[in-house]
């Protein structure tokens, strides 16, 4: 089911934390290493630090920046190991 997460901002922070959080290592660090979420990661960084890490990073996310979040955990969860180890091993060169 796909949210807006213009409207649900929160369930989307629910669902990506909940998907991520369940992932394995390797599907988590393909999901990490993708060349949209690494930058994206470490700007919700930037914001978090710059508001005195109050809340969690993914507070300061846009609703389409948290669409892309959900949308691509989803994607990471559900392809199979080998192919995110394949994503991974390919990406850390």
């Amino acid at each position: 089911m796909r949210y807006n997460c213009d409207k649900n901002m929160e369930l989307c922070i629910r669902q990506i934390t909940e998907i991520v959080d369940n992932m394995d290592q390797i599907r988590k660090a393909a999901f990490y290493s993708d060349p949209k979420i690494e930058p994206l990661v470490e700007d919700l960084h930037e914001r978090w630090k710059e508001n005195d890490y109050k809340g969690e990073p993914l507070h300061y996310a846009k609703p389409k920046e948290l669409e892309l979040l959900l949308d691509l955990a989803k994607h990471y969860a559900t392809i199979p190991l080998w192919q995110a180890y394949k994503i991974f091993m390919e990406r850390s060169g």
